[in-house]
């Protein structure tokens, strides 16, 4: 089985930057393309750590439509 992990992707509301100035969003998106252009693809991914910044519904909204273009299946483990 091959799993892989994404930790820590801070994801923020639309329009907004990490620290003024990093798009954890669209870093997040092209890590989703690169997982599903491996071959062999891994048989699940692993979220994890500070998935959101803030915590807003909004964030995880943001979230999840940027996952969900995975071809595997995506487990959450939020972190504090």
């Amino acid at each position: 089985m091959l799993i892989a992990q994404i930790s820590d992707t801070h994801i923020k509301p639309e329009g907004q930057l990490a620290y003024g100035r990093i798009d954890t969003a669209a870093f997040l998106a092209a890590a989703v393309a690169h997982l599903n252009a491996l071959d062999p693809r891994p048989d699940l991914v692993l979220a994890t750590g500070d998935l959101v910044d803030g915590g807003s519904g909004e964030e995880y909204a943001r979230l999840k439509a940027i996952l969900a273009p995975l071809a595997m299946p995506v487990y959450l483990i939020p972190g504090t």
